[in-house]
């Protein structure tokens, strides 16, 4: 959990957190935080600490939030330090002092008139016709003389607009889009609400026909296409067609745009080459992120044993960051550097502290520990090429010399796919767990004849998954759970992780 964007509010305006830098601000203040990855209600905390006296206040949220208002009460002169969490987390850190005397204008009132103003601004922008929210919302961007940075693609597109967004927020105030908030009218509110501080948005982009308008009237300036593979193939299981889908976000980029892409697909590179108007007329440089040691042109971005390297021929930069194996795709951190250098970023060592300090995104490989036991919660989404990712992480567990209790769930919207994409789930799955537990009618041929170890649950719960695992705690040391995320399988990880906390809790009490 964490907070998507976060911006002081004075009477002069926004100002957009850093952490643990320091503010002073025209009374009256308050703190306006977009949260982002909000699956189940949370509290969201507010402490004030002066002279070892706090004030706290304490509020529920759920996934529906769309922006927290919060009163900030600090006498004039004196400075502050202000901690946000999220269920007891921290999720920020900064101070503040007040210039003026806070009882000139009521804080409350002043609050109050933000945050209509802010949910009211959100409705007007979606309630125009389809055409014209496109173009307002350019048109705020152009205003502001802020630039657009899109993400899509079939895998990794959350992750890599997340990395995306903390590496950009250290040297320029950055948006990014909340959660999965990836439709049209979504990705318009959120600019247009936050225009008034920004000066870059980076917003995922969601497949769907809308492609196409938003290609014309809402053009990004940069366009970062992650890989192209075998998700969400109902809806066209060919991978050229789904390329074509996505790369209609570059039909009138601005001259002097930048299309990112996977350049270890060949197929992609010919599309755009052959189709995209922009790159035909010379008005968009390309730029090939490649995932191996190569010898193509291209910015390369490669994990060797616990390290992620990036080499870019073009400026003579070499990059290693430290960071677990498994927790964020090369290609990611790739397209992070690509749209960090190309909007003015210079130093390396910055880059690379950012990458190294990004937490990840919850569901994807999360890994927790809990007592004795590690949970690794990868189960947001679920396609061919996570899954691989999944079973590498297994893989990685094993070789650490830990038992591994692998649940796996479905993956979902493969079409015609399904049934060869989960068999060989399952074929790579058995190699790397000591025990799996299979999860939806999409392994229903597993049912019968199950090796030692396989389990099977046509339509569980979370409370099924818990019953099915309970007995499990003390033989095995990681937990692992994988499955799109409306099969209700991250919900089972959530709630085998509360267990567990209890359960360890227990054990540790004194008797």
């Amino acid at each position: 959990m964490r907070l998507a964007n976060a911006v002081l509010v004075d009477r002069t305006g926004p100002t957009s957190i850093k952490a643990y830098e320091h503010y002073c601000l025209e009374a009256p203040a308050f703190l306006r935080a977009e949260p982002c990855f909000l699956f189940e209600k949370v509290t969201f905390s507010v402490r004030m600490r002066k002279e070892g006296h706090l004030h706290e206040t304490t509020r529920e949220l759920s996934r529906d939030t769309i922006a927290v208002f919060e009163h900030l009460f600090v006498e004039p002169a004196h400075r502050v330090d202000i901690e946000c969490a999220m269920d007891g987390k921290t999720v920020l850190c900064f101070s503040m002092t007040l210039n003026c005397s806070a009882s000139l204008i009521s804080v409350s009132s002043f609050t109050e008139q933000a945050e209509t103003m802010f949910a009211g601004t959100r409705h007007w922008v979606q309630s125009l016709p389809f055409d014209r929210m496109l173009t307002e919302t350019r048109s705020q961007i152009d205003e502001r003389g802020a630039k657009l940075v899109f993400v899509t693609g079939s895998v990794g597109k959350t992750t890599t607009k997340e990395l995306i967004g903390s590496v950009l927020s250290r040297h320029m105030p950055t948006a990014i889009s909340t959660d999965s908030w990836n439709f049209p009218h979504e990705i318009c509110s959120q600019i247009v609400n936050n225009a008034d501080w920004a000066s870059v948005f980076v917003m995922e982009a969601a497949l769907g026909r809308h492609l196409t308008a938003m290609g014309k009237l809402l053009a990004p300036d940069i366009l970062v296409i992650t890989h192209i593979g075998h998700a969400h193939t109902s809806f066209s299981g060919d991978l050229t067609q789904l390329a074509r889908q996505k790369l209609a976000l570059a039909a009138c980029m601005r001259k002097g745009g930048k299309i990112i892409f996977d350049g270890e697909q060949d197929f992609v590179k010919r599309i755009i080459f052959d189709e995209v108007t922009p790159v035909k007329n010379g008005d968009v440089d390309l730029i090939s992120i490649l995932s191996s040691k190569s010898r193509r042109s291209g910015i390369r971005a490669f994990r060797d044993s616990d390290a992620f390297y990036v080499e870019d021929e073009s400026s003579r930069v070499t990059a290693r960051i430290m960071k677990g194996a498994g927790e964020i795709p090369p290609i990611s951190v790739g397209c992070a550097y690509a749209v960090w250098r190309e909007l003015g970023g210079t130093e390396t060592s910055e880059f690379v502290s950012a990458v190294s300090s990004f937490p990840g995104v919850p569901g994807r490989l999360e890994k927790v520990q809990v007592g004795r036991v590690r949970v690794i919660n990868d189960a947001y989404n679920a396609n061919p090429a996570s899954m691989a990712r999944f079973v590498s992480a297994l893989v990685s567990e094993r070789s650490a010399g830990n038992r591994v209790f692998a649940v796996m769930g479905e993956m979902l919207d493969l079409g015609e796919l399904s049934e060869e994409m989960h068999a060989i789930a399952v074929e790579n799955a058995l190699k790397s767990s000591d025990a799996l537990l299979l999860c939806g009618k999409a392994y229903a041929k597993w049912q019968s004849g199950q090796p030692k170890g396989v389990y099977y649950l046509e339509a569980p719960s979370p409370s099924d998954i818990l019953e099915r695992l309970m007995a499990e705690v003390g033989r095995f040391d990681v937990f692992a759970f994988k499955g799109s995320l409306a099969t209700g399988i991250f919900g089972a990880a959530r709630t085998f992780q509360r267990f567990l906390s209890r359960h360890f809790a227990d054990q540790d009490a004194p008797q």
